[in-house]
């Protein structure tokens, strides 16, 4: 099981168990909050999109040097993960919490336990993955920011698997038939909803040299719940310049496309109107066009939801 490269400490343990709010550790009581016992479910200050997520404790624990832990599976997420059957994980079964951070979280108890089913098998797999005396990772952090730092340790084993080059099933182009009548410099919208892409599509519809995208975009397949649809248009000088799309790349959490621009020597005195089209991973903060591998002429477009 690889351990999660995010904020934790390492430190000799003895786990003891929880009976009745009170236990002696090293001749000393630790007094838990009567609020929290095991099987509670609780609601938290989750991410943005997240609302619906809450958090079950499965197990209190006192790390000698560490102080009480709380130990939580974590439902309602939809995380990018192209290892799961479906593309998304939405629970973490364990994930060891300081308690000061989830007691600073959490904001209110359901009335009912909640559902704890395969919580000890993964409690037990981080029991026993370090080195006897040693503590596997407990996450100093508030629950919405453990749940963002799982999230990116997701994404980067993914990116190490697949290199530096981004896998379709989170960025991929959509041919498109772009034309304007009028120079556009460098313009872009990046289309959130169904709803967003009804009303640019009705926009569009009024003005017959864009009748072609509208046509290319009425039938898209995008799946607005995990994907955002960026548009990227640009006007070169002449007709006769080409420019061709590299395969997006990773360049941390951002989607970097670089274009190459070819410009002949002799060329036509026209102007050329490109545009292209990508469904984007939410997961992706920005995506980013270089031209000619050049980041001072770099266009970026923010991806992340709308606040």
């Amino acid at each position: 099981m690889k351990l999660f490269n995010q904020p934790f400490l390492i430190l000799p343990i003895f786990i003891f168990g929880l009976c009745g709010g009170v236990q002696e550790s090293k001749g000393e009581l630790t007094i838990y909050p009567a609020t929290f016992s095991e099987g509670q479910e609780w609601e938290y200050r989750t991410r943005e999109g997240e609302e619906g997520s809450r958090v079950v404790i499965g197990r209190l624990d006192s790390v000698p040097g560490v102080g009480p832990t709380v130990h939580v599976k974590i439902e309602g997420l939809k995380i990018y993960n192209p290892n799961e059957v479906r593309g998304y994980t939405k629970t973490f079964y364990h994930v060891a919490i300081a308690r000061e951070k989830f007691a600073s979280s959490v904001i209110r108890k359901a009335p009912k336990e909640g559902n704890l089913f395969g919580f000890k098998r993964f409690y037990n797999e981080w029991l026993h993955s370090v080195e006897p005396g040693e503590v596997p990772v407990v996450y100093s952090l508030p629950i919405s920011e453990t749940v963002a730092a799982l999230e990116e340790r997701i994404a980067s084993e993914d990116r190490e698997s697949s290199g530096d080059q981004i896998p379709e099933s989170q960025m991929s182009r959509i041919d498109i038939h772009y034309r304007s009548p009028a120079y556009v410099g460098l313009e872009g919208v990046v289309i959130r909803s169904e709803i967003e892409l009804k009303r640019y599509l009705r926009n569009l519809s009024s003005n017959s040299q864009r009748a072609g995208l509208v046509f290319d975009l009425k039938d898209v397949n995008i799946d607005f719940t995990s994907q955002n649809l960026l548009l990227f248009f640009t006007s070169l000088g002449s007709g006769s310049i080409r420019m061709y799309a590299a395969k997006p790349e990773w360049k941390g959490v951002n989607a970097v496309v670089d274009m190459t621009v070819n410009v002949p020597e002799i060329g036509t005195h026209d102007l050329a109107f490109l545009g292209y089209a990508y469904k984007v991973n939410k997961s992706i903060s920005k995506v980013i066009f270089t031209f000619n591998g050049s980041p001072e002429r770099a266009v970026e477009f923010e991806n992340t939801p709308n606040k």
